[in-house]
């Protein structure tokens, strides 16, 4: 679920198996503010929808993982959460559509070159940000291997499952 600070409208995704009945009670590693989160809220709906606006004028800017993030009533600790992913794993379910399975190979190439210091930009949150021109070689190709037509919703949807980089919002409902 993307999650948006309450006080500056930084954005995040907050997994779902962190969101319990109660909701979560999240704090913002970008500005130290803690608020709560509850499932269908229309408030956080709402909000959600309103800081989507501010967030499509920092497109460049990458999603972040909450640094503290844990369930009402409960804490959640990193040792709950299981093995993370390699990097160099690929992060997409398999798929029988040719352009996410493109993206897939493109972006593991990516992540293949980047390596560790890849891996430490997606915990900070900076993959776009140090990252991006390697994305954008990524997408070049992409495309030319597609052709100039090629959509690329298929693309932002692998690079925001792989590494948590949404470049769709308000994309997918015109899509």
């Amino acid at each position: 679920m993307n999650v948006y600070c309450t006080q500056c409208s930084s954005a995040y995704l907050l997994p779902d198996h962190l969101l319990g009945p109660g909701g979560a009670r999240v704090r913002c590693p970008a500005c130290g503010a803690a608020f709560v989160v509850k499932r269908d809220d229309e408030e956080t709906v709402g909000s959600i929808a309103a800081a989507a606006e501010a967030e499509a004028a920092r497109v460049s800017r990458s999603f972040w993982s909450p640094s503290e993030e844990f369930a009402v009533g409960a804490e959640v600790n990193a040792e709950e959460l299981g093995e993370p992913v390699p990097e160099h794993a690929s992060a997409t379910t398999v798929t029988s559509d040719p352009a996410e399975q493109l993206a897939t190979e493109l972006l593991d190439a990516v992540a293949a070159d980047g390596g560790e210091r890849l891996a430490a930009a997606h915990r900070e949150g900076r993959v776009l940000a140090e990252f991006g021109a390697s994305i954008l070689d990524a997408y070049d190709e992409y495309r030319r291997r597609l052709g100039g037509e090629a959509e690329s919703v298929a693309f932002k949807r692998v690079l925001r499952e792989r590494w948590a980089v949404d470049l769709l919002t308000g994309v997918e409902a015109r899509s």
